[in-house]
Order: structure tokens, then sequence, then C-alpha cells
């Protein structure tokens, strides 16, 4: 069996033994590894693991109806990437808190969003290294 060391947001490893056949999250999850919720068994499906940093950004679908020509796909880092340094993925389809690429730094807090929720750079840095995989998001109009 595979030895995998996990190393939590402290900075303290945790060797475990892992089955072969399983992901990553399905190990940490059937080993019970503090600070891993993995809601769906470690599928990868309740978005609890979903964290990013220079994410890619992939169009919404409602976008692209919007906009047959736009692109489908930015390449994380990219200047033109919308999603900017960081993002926290929710367990909703296609909607995330993310940073904002500097052009569209006047956007935040605007309803220019097709669902996400835009932040400065600086501030979903903050946010990125002070919240912990699985926690919960309450969005309140």
């Amino acid at each position: 069996m595979p030895k995998i060391t996990f190393i939590n947001a402290q900075g303290n490893p945790q060797t475990i033994q892992a089955p072969t056949g399983q992901s990553l999250m399905q190990v940490a999850a059937n080993q019970g590894l503090k600070g891993i919720v993995a809601e769906c068994g470690g599928s990868a499906m309740c978005a609890t693991c979903h964290v990013y940093v220079e994410p890619a950004w992939i169009a919404p679908l409602s976008l692209r109806n919007e906009n047959p020509d736009l692109g489908h796909v930015i390449a994380g880092g990219a200047p033109n990437n919308p999603m900017g340094e960081r993002a926290l993925e929710l367990n909703l389809s296609e909607i995330a808190i993310h940073g904002t690429a500097a052009f569209m730094r006047a956007s935040i807090g605007t309803a220019a969003s097709h669902g996400c929720i835009r932040m400065l750079n600086e501030h979903i840095i903050d946010l990125f290294d002070r919240v912990s995989v699985g926690t919960r998001v309450l969005a309140e109009p």
C-alpha cells in the first residue's frame, strides 16, 4: 500500500497508508483526517475541497449563451482572466468567491457577475489564507 503524507494548514504532516484505487480525497475522508470535510465521500463532487491558486477561468454557460464568440477557457495567471489570484469554489454549479482581474476592479460591488462573488485580489488572498476547506458560506441578499 502506498504511503501518502497530508500537510494541514498549520504545516503538520500526517502520513497514512492509502489503498490503491481511491482518490486522495477518498483516502483522506476514509481516514478521518481533521480539516477534510469531504461531504461527498471524497469523490470531489461537493466542492468542499476545491480551492485554487491562479485559477483558470471557464466561462459560465449563461455567459457563453449571451456571447457565443467568447473563449471557453482563460488560463490561470493571464492578465485577462477575470478570476484573479484565488478562487474558493462553492458547492453550487459555476459559483465561486474569487479575485478580480485588474481591468475589472471597478465592477466589484455591482451586479456585473454571472453569480460569483468578486473581491479585490488582496482581499481574496487574505480570505484564502484564513478559511479552511469545508468552511460554510452563507450568502444573503
